[in-house]
């Protein structure tokens, strides 16, 4: 038995199973707009709720709105960065994001991935984890 809030890189790997790579990719707001657009459109599924189909990006310092109209998800302004600066369809953006996302799984193919030069970090999304877990460990 291991004592309250150890976590293992086993609990890590069953946690993040897919051994991602983090990876840098650079889109213009276009691009970017397509791509949340792109994780936005399963949410017309009928059974979302109860059965989400995935796709949905986890974003950092990225703020977007999306509602719904006639039944189907719209995406609306998009914002960056602490100060919130629009994005617009020529803006220039870095990313990091996991090697599934920019080789055009789940769809991504057409924002994000399709021979989009991308800089391998070398760092497994469990291992990032790991160093900031402990990097940040609660000192009792």
């Amino acid at each position: 038995m291991r004592p309250a809030g150890v976590v293992t890189k086993a609990d890590l790997v069953q946690s993040l199973p897919f051994l991602n790579e983090i990876v840098v990719v650079t889109l213009t707001g276009a691009q970017l707009r397509a791509a949340l657009r792109n994780s936005l459109s399963l949410l017309i599924s009928s059974d979302v709720t109860d059965n989400p189909a995935g796709r949905f990006l986890q974003v950092s310092n990225l703020f977007f709105s999306w509602f719904f109209q006639q039944g189907a998800p719209v995406l609306g302004e998009v914002r960056v960065g602490a100060e919130r600066w629009l994005v617009n369809d020529s803006s220039k953006l870095t990313f990091a994001t996991n090697s599934y996302v920019a080789g055009g799984g789940d769809g991504f193919g057409m924002s994000v991935g399709a021979g989009r030069p991308k800089r391998r970090t070398g760092i497994v999304i469990y291992g990032a984890v790991a160093t900031y877990l402990a990097t940040h460990a609660a000192t009792a």
